[in-house]
């Protein structure tokens, strides 16, 4: 079975965590909060799609971008 590696990176494109699930890159972010200014970016290994998150990102588009990402894994 084929599996991702995600990175998490922040506006300045400093490497702030690495997940094999998507999901637990979001539970990191709701730890630590995001701010009205601040802005994230997620990359996907496989696929190469990236994913800009910020404090206005809803459950919804992440959810959208998990499933994206995992559908190519097939």
């Amino acid at each position: 079975m084929l599996t991702d590696n995600f990175v998490l990176k922040d506006k300045d494109g400093n490497v702030l965590k690495e997940k094999m699930m998507v999901q637990h890159l979001k539970v990191f972010l709701d730890e630590r909060g995001i701010g009205e200014d601040d802005v994230y970016y997620i990359r996907s290994d496989v696929s190469g799609n990236e994913f800009e998150v910020t404090a206005k990102t809803t459950q919804e588009e992440w959810r959208e971008y998990a499933d994206g990402c995992l559908r190519l894994l097939d």
